[in-house]
């Protein structure tokens, strides 16, 4: 049963898929590329995996900076729109559950990114698990989300504003919600050192996402 609930959410993808509606930059780039750029790994060329590419702009920047670029989604319709807006990145329509060695360099992949995807997934830790095997030793994984703590979590509340935070209305919504601590202890469990978070959007402890850069543990 877990296993069938883990395909039939979020980004798993048999029993409805996530709408892709445009391809390019989506609404939480605006806030989200800068930061995470901000912390990418200062060294030459990477093999890097966009786990969750969606449409591919995130893929498609790192391509820009001179990265080798995979990106994977579930969503054939962020695939489909994702080839056409950048045809010299590669796509591929795969679960971030899924097998991943026919893909994977041999030496492993340098960088992982998960951006704005662990949310909607029913099991966050198996993607950690499963991804972990594919990163090179002392590899890295950043992983943006969108970031919940007291100070927000009471202006929400405040606000009545949870029915609409809950997006109970929409297919493939946000299904997990994660503070740091959570976050941290998640990747922690399945083998990664969180060792950087940084914020992006709205006012300070009212941040729209954190991004969390971990190193895989030997």
């Amino acid at each position: 049963m877990e296993e069938m609930n883990d395909e039939i959410g979020g980004f798993g993808g048999l029993e409805s898929e996530y709408r892709w509606e445009r391809g390019g930059q989506q609404s939480h780039h605006a806030y989200c590329w800068s930061t995470i750029k901000s912390a990418l790994p200062t060294c030459g060329p990477m093999n890097v995996l966009d786990a969750g590419c969606g449409p591919g702009f995130i893929a498609a920047q790192l391509a820009r900076l001179g990265h080798r670029v995979t990106g994977i989604d579930s969503s054939p319709a962020g695939i489909r729109l994702a080839r056409i807006a950048y045809p010299d990145v590669r796509f591929e329509v795969r679960s971030v559950y899924d097998k991943l060695m026919d893909l994977t360099p041999d030496t492993g992949w340098d960088l992982v990114l998960n951006v704005e995807v662990i949310e909607h997934l029913f099991s966050p830790r198996r993607f950690l698990e499963n991804v972990r095997c594919y990163i090179s030793d002392g590899g890295r994984l950043i992983v943006s989300t969108p970031y919940h703590g007291y100070m927000k979590n009471l202006a929400i509340s405040v606000a009545n504003g949870w029915d609409r935070h809950h997006t109970v209305d929409w297919a493939c919504g946000h299904i997990k919600f994660f503070s740091r601590r959570t976050l941290a202890k998640a990747l922690a469990s399945e083998g990664f050192e969180p060792v950087l978070f940084r914020y992006s959007g709205r006012l300070p402890l009212l941040w729209k996402s954190m991004v969390c850069v971990a190193v895989k543990r030997s």
